[in-house]
């Protein structure tokens, strides 16, 4: 996920991990559990163009 999301948004994403616990997923304290990128100015304006064009066909 973190090197499509690298592709698509051009910036390198940053890896998010689990603040609680949570026995019934299996889940870990600090265990990685997604990936985020933060979009601002000209980046945030190309992406969105970038889905909209994807969007249309």
């Amino acid at each position: 996920a973190a090197m499509e999301l690298s592709t698509v948004s051009g910036q390198k994403p940053v890896i998010t991990k689990a603040k609680k616990s949570i026995a019934a997923f299996k889940l870990r304290t600090g265990m990685p559990v997604g990936v985020a990128v933060t979009l601002r100015g000209d980046r945030l304006l190309g992406f969105c163009d970038y889905r909209l064009l994807a969007a249309d066909g």
